[in-house]
């Protein structure tokens, strides 16, 4: 058969085709960010390896709606992060085994 897909890979694609984030700002993107309530997410930040961290484009910068697939697969993300210790307000939604950085490209 064909191998799971991982959460975290679910949330990318659909962070990036339901909310039209960009790579860097998918990386960037902290729990903070996300208002489950609000069904909103703040875009806030840009992560480039090799510029680090900076403010995203232009356009991209503010807030964007959570679609109803994408909210429940950043539910289900959270619950895991939750129990693994990474899912404080400045924790990344798409973490790594090293907490404080974001995902490598």
């Amino acid at each position: 058969g064909t191998a799971q897909i991982d959460l975290r890979q679910k949330a990318i694609v659909l962070l990036s085709e339901l909310a039209a984030m960009r790579r860097g700002e998918i990386r960037a993107l902290r729990w903070k960010c996300v208002d489950f309530e609000k069904k909103l997410i703040s875009i806030e930040e840009n992560f480039i390896d090799s510029d680090g961290f900076k403010e995203p484009k232009r356009e991209s910068y503010g807030i964007v709606p959570i679609a109803k697939e994408l909210e429940t697969v950043l539910t289900d993300l959270k619950a895991l992060a939750t129990k693994l210790g990474q899912a404080e307000p400045e924790d990344f939604v798409i973490f790594n085994e090293k907490r404080g950085t974001p995902l490598q490209s």
